[in-house]
């Protein structure tokens, strides 16, 4: 099993490619999205949120992966900020938040980024304790229950990260427009028995 993260070396360019959604509380229910734009990938990890395009909606839809639905997201916070890399954010200072929240809302940019959705997704397990390797590039997972599906969530110490299996990860990495913006984290998961 693998979690999906946002591509980017540091939190700048993983920023850029995901934006922000734990900052503001859902608002009626639905994710408050904060990023830069016009650029937004097909699908991106903002946060421990799944975003889509409605191209990528409609293309996921079509796809042998169908346990999940999808809630509208609110662009709460869009600006406007040109990019056509990941280097184009090494050389920025501050905070990394504050690429966003420096600079005030753009409804023509929040626009141009069309319709977005939040990929809603069951749980697959709650994890009891996890360890990783030094470099934080894999996990061992010690779960309740092993979990079944392709994409789902698990429920971490802390909060909730998306996850999913060899084939999704296949999948997206035979997508040229998506492969660039997801990182696939490896995890063991181990049954841990009754706790």
């Amino acid at each position: 099993m693998f979690f999906l993260k946002p591509a980017g070396k540091g939190d700048y360019q993983q920023l850029l490619v995901g934006g922000m959604t734990s900052h503001l509380s859902r608002h009626k229910g639905l994710l408050q999205l904060e990023r830069v734009g016009p650029f937004i990938p097909p699908l991106c990890v903002a946060g421990s949120h799944l975003i889509l395009t409605e191209a990528m909606r409609s293309f996921l839809a079509s796809s042998p992966f169908t346990d999940w639905n999808v809630k509208p997201v609110k662009k709460a916070h869009i600006v406007r900020w040109e990019w056509k890399k990941l280097s184009d954010a090494d050389n920025l200072r501050g905070e990394p938040e504050d690429m966003i929240l420096s600079h005030p809302h753009d409804p023509d940019v929040a626009i141009s980024l069309g319709d977005l959705y939040e990929l809603v997704l069951p749980f697959g397990c709650y994890v009891i304790g996890y360890e990783t390797s030094r470099s934080i590039t894999k996990y061992d997972l010690r779960c309740k229950t092993i979990p079944n599906g392709d994409l789902f969530q698990v429920r971490l110490p802390g909060g909730t990260r998306p996850m999913c299996s060899r084939s999704f990860r296949e999948w997206i990495e035979s997508l040229d427009e998506v492969r660039p913006w997801i990182r696939f984290l490896p995890a063991k998961i181990k049954l841990a028995g009754n706790v």
